[in-house]
């Protein structure tokens, strides 16, 4: 005779919240530019607007311009901005700088963000919704 099989109940992957509010970011905003930073201001103006608290997320801008020393002149706009660091990658390239960005961010969740690109006031909030971090 056959035995009946059993069902296993589906397990519930381990939430992202195991560690404290207070240990860090939950998110990492990675910006990879490339000598655009116009329109880099504005795309970090609209992430200084955000609904989520400024502790809660960084923002990583990952500089592939080929003059590190006009990198460094950009940067220097951004000094003023506590959750805001800046890296100068020396290899070009989209993909290296996300690696950058993957390699450096200091919060277990990283959402790229594009340096024209213009998050909605909730943006984030609603992102990290999602992992139930908030």
């Amino acid at each position: 005779m056959k035995q009946p099989t059993r069902r296993r109940a589906a397990r519930r992957p381990a939430s992202v919240t195991s560690a404290p509010a207070t240990s860090g970011p939950a998110a990492t905003v990675a910006i990879c530019t490339y000598d655009r930073y116009d329109m880099l201001a504005r795309s970090v103006a609209r992430l200084q607007q955000q609904s989520l608290p400024a502790d809660r997320f960084e923002i990583l801008v990952v500089d592939n311009t080929p003059d590190p020393a006009r990198s460094a002149e950009a940067a220097g706009a951004y000094a003023g901005i506590d959750n805001l660091r800046w890296m100068h990658a020396d290899k070009p390239g989209l993909s290296n700088a996300r690696n950058v960005a993957s390699a450096e961010a200091r919060a277990p969740i990283i959402v790229y963000l594009d340096d024209d690109a213009f998050a909605a006031p909730d943006w984030l909030e609603r992102m990290l919704a999602a992992y139930e971090v908030l």
